[in-house]
């Protein structure tokens, strides 16, 4: 991974006060104050503010209109901050770190791993993961099936849910709330897509991958890999 500098959080607030929330502030359907904007950078990481810029300044992901989000295999947009109360005037905007780090995923997908921008995609069409890579341009079928949380703690609770589900799949039906029904919904997405691959991403470019097997329940294991199996080049070697 290349050295960051201490600037890049710097430049990232300054394109994120001048361009990125004026845009979507600006949006007719929203028309929101940008003195709304509150919290500043949270806990953004210099290498996701680093690949994330990548990703826009590439075209690997455009804004489509009003700060909506689309990359090539899209099936849903991203938007970048976290709306709260309309009661509260002006509307009170946060820094949405997920979709920040889901785009940044995607840039290291093209740049460190050479996987080609029209096979790659924000948000799968069930909404089940938060980024996608596909056999190819032109198919639905998945090779990676990516899911990204804001923090060390909840990519962990997700891992740790997901090797219990492939260890007993009855006990899936049993989650009803909180991180075990998302890492449920999950195990049941991946279930239906059976998607080789399997990639866990957290803040500042965290990930663990995995190889998934299935039987005719689902997902049986799930069996880490070097980050070099994501390479374009070797994920078919499986």
């Amino acid at each position: 991974m290349t050295s960051i500098p201490n600037s890049t959080l710097l430049e990232f607030e300054r394109r994120l006060t001048a361009e990125w929330l004026p845009v979507y502030c600006d949006d007719p359907a929203r028309n929101y104050n940008v003195c709304g904007f509150k919290n500043g950078l949270g806990s953004l990481a210099h290498q996701d503010a680093a690949d994330f810029t990548y990703c826009l300044d590439t075209g690997l992901v455009g804004d489509i209109g009003g700060g909506r989000y689309r990359a090539a295999r899209s099936m849903a947009t991203e938007v970048l901050f976290w709306e709260g109360s309309k009661q509260v005037l002006p509307r009170p905007i946060t820094l949405w770190l997920e979709p920040i780090i889901t785009i940044a995923a995607l840039g290291r997908l093209h740049r460190d791993y050479g996987w080609p921008g029209p096979q790659l995609g924000l948000q799968s069409a069930d909404w089940a993961f938060d980024l996608v890579a596909y056999i190819n341009a032109d198919s639905a079928e998945m090779a990676v099936a990516c899911e990204v949380k804001k923090s060390s703690r909840e990519l962990m609770h997700m891992i740790r849910y997901l090797h219990s589900f492939a260890a007993e799949p009855s006990i899936v039906g049993t989650c009803a709330k909180g991180p075990a029904l998302n890492a449920a919904r999950k195990w049941a997405a991946l279930a239906a897509a059976r998607p080789p691959l399997f990639w866990a991403v957290g803040p500042a470019a965290e990930s663990t991958l995995f190889c998934v097997t299935y039987d005719d329940v689902g997902p049986r294991a799930f069996k880490p890999l070097s980050l070099e199996r994501l390479q374009f080049t070797r994920w078919q070697k499986l």
